[in-house]
């Protein structure tokens, strides 16, 4: 299958609502969801209505993996911040 091509730029500029990640972490201790400095992955997060946009940062590199547990854990805080 081809690579769907996307306007990044245009899809930031839309996206005028930066989620506070320091905030987002908090709410997800006080659910139990105690992430460390190595699952705290996600550098930004955007969001409007039915869009969200977030830029994640995986360093931890061991294991032979098709997608790193910390990239799609950081997939995942995405979604739950973006739907808030």
């Amino acid at each position: 299958a081809e690579p769907v091509a996307g306007d990044l730029a245009a899809l930031r500029r839309r996206l005028t609502k930066p989620r506070d990640l320091d905030e987002m972490y908090g709410k997800f201790q006080r659910f139990g969801l105690n992430y460390g400095p190595q699952f705290r992955s996600l550098r930004q997060l955007f969001r409007i209505e039915g869009e969200a946009l977030a830029e994640s940062e995986v360093t931890a590199q061991s294991g032979d993996y098709l997608a790193h547990p910390v990239h799609v854990d950081a997939c995942f805080q995405a979604l739950a911040g973006a739907l808030e």
